[in-house]
């Protein structure tokens, strides 16, 4: 399973792999894609290599460092077990490099968005918080929409048992372990230099995944697609990060 970087999109100019295909596509650059690959029986010693085209979208910086998430697990009805599942998943970073910063265009607004969170710990089956906070550094507060995309790890779920934020809603809801779950909260209200704005996710674990420090990934962004506002992002590198969450016994 292959969740996209974020800002990185599958490349629709080249088929995707024999056995593979999208278990969920989402053409919005801040929303990452999710491919399932579907192995033959691989014999003990043995690699299979799979290559899947990707494209990066346009960002406003020289370079921005961005995340995804891929695993490797027996296949839904299989008969196998994976016995260690601490080693069949792996977090991909990607580099998008490209030339100078854009120049701010005309009758835009220049805002500086970032992104932080913390790692709650949470037991196999318990329930957690994870908070993350976006932040304004300036130099005017935000016109339009502020939004963040929030990619849980694998083998984590948002909590259902447990309401989300009002300004928040789900893009994908997917109860394979595997596959990760995508929420979206959106901000109206202007958020001022040097201000934050923070939303709690509940979170679960669920239980046969990895111990220890799990990584999903999340973005901050100026606007959406259905409102993308006059904002304009000086700076990508701070609007990605890789949030976390520590599986406990």
């Amino acid at each position: 399973m292959f969740t996209t970087p974020l800002l990185v999109n599958i490349d629709r100019r080249s088929p995707l792999p024999e056995g593979c295909g999208f278990r969920y596509t989402n053409q919005d650059p801040a929303v990452p894609e999710v491919v399932e690959c579907l192995a033959p029986p691989l014999p003990h010693g043995a690699l299979t290599t799979l290559r899947l085209p990707v494209t990066a979208v346009d960002a406003a910086a020289p370079t921005v460092s961005t995340y995804g998430i891929l695993s490797v697990l027996p296949a839904p009805g299989s008969a196998d077990t994976d016995t260690s599942a601490t080693n069949s998943s792996l977090t991909t970073v990607f580099n998008i490099q490209q030339g100078p910063p854009q120049a701010v265009p005309a009758g835009s607004t220049p805002v500086d968005l970032y992104l932080v969170g913390d790692t709650p710990a949470i037991s196999p089956g318990g329930t957690g918080m994870a908070t993350f906070s976006v932040g304004n550094s300036g130099p005017h507060p935000t016109s339009g929409t502020v939004r963040a995309v929030y990619v849980t790890p694998l083998f984590v779920n948002v909590d259902h048992r447990l309401p989300l934020p009002p300004e928040c809603t789900m893009l994908l809801a997917d109860a394979d372990p595997s596959v990760p779950e995508i929420v979206q909260c959106v901000r109206t209200v202007p958020l001022s230099p040097h201000d934050t704005w923070s939303e709690r996710i509940p979170l679960t674990v669920v239980p046969g995944g990895p111990q220890g420090q799990n990584f999903g990934t999340a973005i901050v962004t100026a606007g959406t697609p259905a409102a993308p506002g006059c904002d304009f992002e000086t700076r990508l590198a701070d609007n990605v990060f890789g949030p976390s969450v520590n599986t406990i016994a």
